[in-house]
C-alpha cells in the first residue's frame, strides 16, 4: 500500500509540464548574470504553477479515497494528503537550495530529514501501522520544508505571468519528459508484478527497491552538485571541451567509490534479513541482484544537465523509449518463464546496465570520436565492479569461514571486513587522482 501511494507521489511531480525543471538551467543561468529579478520571476511562477499540481493532485487523491470500499485505504489515501504537500514543497526547495549553489546547508537539512524521518516512521509504523508511517514521514518532510523557507527568509512567492511560464516549459519540457520515462522506467517493473505475483511479490521486491533508492541518493547528491557547474560553464564558454572535465571526471569518481557503498550493503543486508527481517528471506537475493543495477543507474547522474545546458535534451527520448520497452520486454520474459523476482531483478538490470552507458557513450560522442574511444572508457568504468565483484567473492569466502548461517551477524562482519580491507585501496587510487579536483577551491584572500 505504501508503495503505491508513493506512484502517485512520484508521478504528481510532472504536471507542471516542465516549469520546476526548467529552473535547473535558469537559477544558475540568471545567477551568473546578475540578473536577480528573472531569476526571482522564474522561481515564483514555478513555485506557483508546482503548487497548482499539487492541490489538483490532492483533489483527486481526496475523491478516489470516498470511492474505495476497503476503510484503510480510505483513511491512508486522506493522511497522504499532507504529506503529498509537504513532500513536494521539500522537494522543490531542495532542488531550489542545490540550484542557488548551497549544497553544505541542503546536505545539513537532508541530514536532518534522514534523522527525524526514520525515527518517527518506524516509531509510528510499529505503534500505528501504515497510518503511522505516513504522519511519522509527514512531519519529518513539513519540518524540513519551513526549515528550508525559514533559511531563504521566505523570500518566494506566488505569480504568475503566461509568457514566463511559456518560456520555462519551452525550456524545460524536453527534461521534464525525459524525467517522467525515467520515473516510469524505475517503476514499470512494479506495475508488471502486481498482476502476476500479488501485493506480496511486489512488497518483496519493494525491500530491494527500497535499499536501492536510498543508496541512489549518493549519486543523486553529486548529481545536483555538477548541474549549476554544467550550466554556468556553457553560458560562460560555449566550448564543448571545457565542459568535458565536469562530465567524465565525476562519472569516474562515481564508478571508483559506488561499489565499496554497494558491496558493504550487500554483507549486511545478508545479516539483516537472517535475524532481523526473516520474512523477507525471498528478497535477499533480489535485493543483491538490484545492487549491480543501482551501480548502472548512478553512473550516470548529471548527464541530463548536461544535455539540458546545452539544449539537446530532446536527444535522450528515444533512449528513454528503448529502455522501457526493453525492460517491459523482459520483466515479462521472466515472469511468464516462471523466475519470479530474482528474474524481474537481473531484467532490471540489465535494462539500466544498456541504459545507462547508453546515456553516457551519448554525451561523450560531443567530445571524442570512434568506436574505440568509447570502449576505453566503458571499460575504465566497469573496471571497478570487476574488481568489486571480485572483493564480494573473497569476503563470502570469509563470512563461510566465520560460521555462515549459524552465526549470520558474525559471517557478516568478516565477509564485510575482508571486502572493504580488499577495495579500499581503489578508494585511495581515486582520491590520488582525482581528489583535488573534487576539493571546492579557496578564494584569494
Amino acid at each position: 500500500m505504501w508503495k503505491t501511494l508513493n506512484l502517485v507521489q512520484s508521478y504528481t511531480q510532472f504536471a507542471d509540464l516542465g516549469a520546476l525543471a526548467a529552473l535547473k538551467r535558469q537559477i544558475p543561468f540568471h545567477a551568473r548574470r546578475d540578473d536577480r529579478a528573472g531569476a526571482a520571476r522564474d522561481r515564483d511562477v514555478a513555485f506557483f504553477v508546482n503548487h497548482v499540481a499539487i492541490f489538483t493532485a490532492a483533489a483527486g487523491v481526496l475523491v478516489v479515497s470516498f470511492l474505495v470500499h476497503d476503510p484503510g485505504w480510505a483513511r491512508a489515501m486522506r493522511l497522504f494528503i499532507p504529506l503529498l504537500y509537504a513532500n513536494h514543497v521539500h522537494t522543490f526547495m531542495e532542488q531550489f537550495l542545490f540550484w542557488r549553489k548551497e549544497f553544505v546547508y541542503a546536505a545539513r537539512i537532508n541530514l536532518g530529514l534522514s534523522i527525524v524521518e526514520a525515527v518517527l516512521a518506524i516509531a509510528g509504523t510499529i505503534r500505528y501501522g501504515l497510518d503511522g508511517l505516513i504522519v511519522g514521514t509527514f512531519i519529518g518532510y513539513a519540518l524540513a520544508a519551513l526549515v528550508q523557507l525559514r533559511w531563504i527568509r521566505f523570500d518566494i512567492g506566488f505569480a504568475f505571468r503566461w509568457s514566463t511560464y511559456a518560456d520555462l516549459v519551452k525550456i524545460g519540457f524536453p527534461s521534464h519528459v525525459n524525467g517522467l520515462l525515467y520515473n516510469l522506467l524505475m517503476s514499470v517493473d512494479r506495475m508488471l508484478i502486481l498482476p502476476v505475483l500479488g501485493l506480496e511479490g511486489v512488497g518483496l521486491y519493494g525491500l530491494g527497491m527500497t535499499v536501492n533508492d536510498y543508496l541512489f541518493q549518493f549519486s543523486y547528491a553529486l548529481g545536483n552538485v555538477i548541474s549549476p557547474r554544467l550550466v554556468e560553464k556553457w553560458s560562460e564558454t560555449e566550448s564543448m571541451e571545457s565542459m568535458r572535465p565536469i562530465v567524465e571526471r565525476p562519472t569516474l569518481v562515481i564508478a571508483m567509490a559506488t561499489p565499496m557503498i554497494l558491496g558493504a550493503v550487500y554483507f549486511a543486508s545478508a545479516g539483516a534479513v537472517a535475524t532481523v527481517l526473516q520474512s523477507f528471506q525471498e528478497a535477499l537475493v533480489p535485493l543483491q541482484i538490484l545492487l549491480l543495477g543501482t551501480y548502472f543507474s548512478s553512473l550516470h547522474r548529471g548527464l541530463s544537465s548536461f544535455f539540458l545546458a546545452i539544449r539537446k535534451q530532446a536527444r535522450l527520448l528515444p533512449v528513454y523509449a528503448a529502455a522501457i520497452g526493453l525492460n517491459a520486454a523482459l520483466v515479462s520474459a521472466a515472469l511468464t518463464l516462471g523466475w519470479g523476482i530474482r528474474g524481474v531483478a537481473a531484467a532490471t538490470s540489465t535494462t539500466l546496465a544498456a541504459f545507462s552507458i547508453s546515456i553516457i557513450c551519448m554525451a561523450r560522442a560531443f567530445f571524442v570520436r570512434g568506436v574505440a574511444a568509447h570502449v576505453s572508457f566503458t571499460a575504465r568504468l566497469l573496471a571497478p565492479l570487476s574488481y568489486g565483484a571480485a572483493c564480494v567473492l573473497a569476503g563470502e569466502a570469509a563470512s563461510r569461514a566465520a560460521g555462515g548461517a549459524a552465526s549470520p551477524w558474525l559471517s557478516a562482519a568478516a565477509g564485510l571486513i575482508a571486502f572493504c580491507l580488499l577495495y579500499s585501496p581503489v578508494l585511495l587510487l581515486a582520491w590520488h587522482w582525482f581528489g583535488r579536483g573534487l576539493l571546492p577551491r579557496r578564494r584569494a584572500a
